[in-house]
């Protein structure tokens, strides 16, 4: 059985999925959101699911009693659809590096949102400019200014009365300009937490030495 490439392990060491608001191409924050900070907030716990939905932009039309034609002209930005649970316990806040329970990270995220619809709608009627919300996905690769379709409230079952479901539907509208500073959206403070050898990560995995790595012939 083939063995994942070391590109593929350590991403999913670097897995993160992070939420930025950025207000006159800078970094805001909403002071009442535990976890975030420059910014920044990163889902303390990994999604149980993500999938990402492209429409193509296709218009078909008949061209004969039993013909058709279709006009293609690419494909719409994807529609996130995020599924969470952070279980009881939680996971961590990288912001204040310490545990956040389930209750308090989901409620955290449902803020989030709340906070950033309500500010933009704010915003749009006091003609100022409006805040921006992007979506990285570390994993994937993906950076996207977002527009959310709902506020991910989190669901109590009596069959699993110490836990939370939710769920976010995320419109994408356009690619995120990472070039904003921080142009790497995981910060350093997450990075503490990830056991990846600094010089080059590869290595870990069995890949191949950094030129110049003082290692080299070590492992």
């Amino acid at each position: 059985m083939a063995r994942p490439e070391h590109a593929t392990l350590a991403l999913r060491d670097a897995r993160a999925y992070i939420f930025r608001v950025l207000l006159n191409g800078k970094p805001h924050n909403y002071d009442d959101i535990d976890g975030m900070r420059d910014g920044l907030f990163i889902l303390p716990r990994m999604p149980i699911s993500v999938a990402y939905q492209a429409a193509p932009r296709t218009f078909s039309y008949a061209t004969g009693t039993t013909t058709m034609r279709a006009d293609q002209q690419g494909v719409d930005p994807p529609l996130i659809q995020l599924g969470v649970n952070f279980g009881e316990r939680g996971g961590y806040d990288a912001a204040s590096k310490q545990g956040m329970d389930g209750r308090r990270s989901m409620r955290a995220l449902e803020r989030l949102i709340r906070g950033y619809l309500k500010a933009a709608a704010n915003a749009g009627r006091a003609r100022q400019p409006l805040p921006v919300l992007e979506f990285h996905d570390i994993y994937r690769g993906e950076s996207w200014v977002v527009t959310p379709q709902g506020v991910p409230y989190g669901m109590e079952d009596a069959g699993r009365p110490y836990t939370e479901d939710g769920s976010l539907r995320l419109q994408a509208l356009e690619r995120a300009d990472t070039t904003i500073p921080p142009s790497n959206p995981i910060p350093a403070r997450l990075k503490d937490r990830v056991n990846l050898c600094p010089l080059h990560p590869a290595c870990k995995y069995g890949g191949p030495f950094e030129v110049g790595c003082p290692f080299r012939g070590k492992k």
